[in-house]
């Protein structure tokens, strides 16, 4: 199943005639929602340099659209009795999980389980390493950022905030990583959590691994007319 969230404080912007074009006039409203397949319009209007007359100069003009988003995991782990728990501690095997929802973003999270396990009978309480892996399949640039407009400083480009949170679940630490980069566009990091008043029966437990980040895509062709449409199609945003 997936979560469905919306791009949020999003906004435009056109690159490439910063030097020696005037900008006159900007139609494209910000900082607002788009629901998949809302189509917005943003129009910039500029005023050309004089040149000499037989002069010629070509511009490459490029765009990029920001939005904040967030992105999530939910990850089913299935605690036995005690003398199942024991027996997969003794033989070395990893308490099962299932994915059982996640956001269809361009962020993705990843949250599996390892072994060894260490049970504990008289606190009724397994302890288990996590390894978390966090991947830009967006193909655009993620952002360490409380909003779009900070995602203007290549500081915080290629990398993003994780936590961790579960009901009856103790995580470590190191499971909530913060400015986490991104290195080619993925990262994987390990801890450990324990999960504590285990019932001698079986028993189901849900992790949720979040992401919010801020994100931008790049457009690499010329408006028509100095008119972009932008179309949100899911988590990615499209110019017809």
């Amino acid at each position: 199943m997936q979560l469905g969230w919306c791009p949020t404080h999003v906004f435009a912007e056109l690159l490439g005639l910063e030097n020696e074009w005037t900008e006159v006039d900007v139609d494209c409203d910000t900082k607002q929602t788009m629901a998949a397949g809302i189509t917005h319009y943003c129009e910039w209007t500029y005023n050309a340099p004089t040149l000499d007359t037989g002069q010629s100069v070509t511009y490459s003009t490029t765009g990029r659209v920001y939005y904040r988003y967030s992105s999530s995991t939910l990850t089913s782990i299935t605690f036995g009795t005690h003398d199942e728990i024991r027996q997969l501690q003794d033989s070395g095997q990893a308490l099962p999980t299932q994915v059982t929802e996640t956001t269809n973003s361009p962020v993705k999270v990843t949250v599996d389980v390892h072994s060894p396990i260490r049970f504990s009978e008289s606190e009724s309480s397994v302890n288990f390493p996590l390894f978390i892996t966090v991947e830009n399949i967006g193909g655009g640039t993620v952002c360490n950022t409380q909003g779009p407009d900070d995602c203007k400083d290549g500081e915080t480009h290629n990398k993003v905030s994780i936590s961790m949170s579960a009901s009856d679940i103790n995580f470590g630490a190191e499971c909530n990583a913060e400015g986490l980069s991104l290195i080619s566009g993925t990262n994987t990091y390990s801890c450990e959590a324990t999960a504590t008043d285990l019932p001698d029966i079986i028993t189901q437990q849900t992790m949720t691994a979040t992401a919010v980040y801020s994100y931008y895509i790049l457009f690499g062709k010329e408006p028509l007319n100095g008119i972009w449409c932008l179309r949100s199609v899911q988590n990615d945003f499209a110019v017809l």
